[in-house]
């Protein structure tokens, strides 16, 4: 029986609240000790956004993004309003548009309405605390059980992980008898006893020399994984 939105939060608040993943002072995860000693300067506890209408709609999305850098955490409440407001970076301009494109289709624009059908959670719970730069891959490595139970919890079936540490601790397998170009990206990735639908993206806010790439997969790859899964779920 699938959970709806309450349970799914309810039981995430359980699991944050067992593992001292809380935001601010109170945060006490096992790994808090050996992370400080490598950054005496982090904030700590970011909690993942599930949109208000999540579960609403047949395809069931999580994002799995990095850490979310210059001192970013929030609680699920907090986390859930932030995003559905609808940030104007360069990141969430994009999976913003990825987003509605899956779910409404290649006519679509980038609909901020579909924010409230996904959710979103970040590989690392913790972050520089003032700058923008990405924490080393020695803490998403600390963080992958959190971000597993995260996805056991979130129970998607679909997965946009955005950017490489965000792959981490994960087995991907590919999709059987395809050959076209976009099964270089969609694969499937096991969680516990469930396989799921997995994009492998570059990062929304990539540029410099991975610029151009960007630009190809966001414009033209991934229009094509969305028709295949939206066909998958009809």
């Amino acid at each position: 029986m699938e959970k709806d939105r309450k349970e799914i939060v309810a039981e995430l608040k359980e699991y944050y609240r067992s593992e001292g993943i809380i935001v601010g002072k109170e945060f006490n995860c096992k790994h808090k000790n050996e992370c400080n000693q490598k950054c005496n300067d982090l904030a700590q506890g970011m909690q993942c956004h599930v949109g208000t209408k999540y579960g609403e709609s047949k395809i069931k999305t999580l994002v799995v993004s990095l850490d979310c850098g210059a001192g970013g955490v929030e609680n699920i409440e907090e986390r859930t309003k932030t995003v559905e407001i609808g940030g104007n970076n360069p990141h969430m301009r994009v999976t913003t548009k990825s987003i509605s494109n899956l779910l409404y289709g290649n006519d679509s624009k980038a609909n901020k309405e579909c924010l409230q059908y996904y959710a979103m959670t970040n590989a690392c719970k913790c972050c520089y605390n003032k700058s923008s730069d990405q924490l080393p891959d020695f803490f998403y490595e600390q963080c992958i059980p959190y971000k597993i139970k995260e996805i056991e919890i979130i129970d998607p079936n679909v997965i946009y992980f955005q950017g490489k540490r965000s792959l981490y601790g994960l087995s991907f397998i590919d999709i059987d008898n395809q050959t076209t170009d976009i099964f270089e990206y969609l694969k499937l990735v096991s969680i516990g006893n469930r396989k799921t639908y997995a994009i492998k993206c570059i990062h929304p806010s990539a540029r410099g020399k991975h610029a151009a790439r960007k630009n190809k997969f966001y414009n033209e790859i991934l229009p094509e994984i969305n028709n295949y899964l939206r066909d998958r779920f009809k």
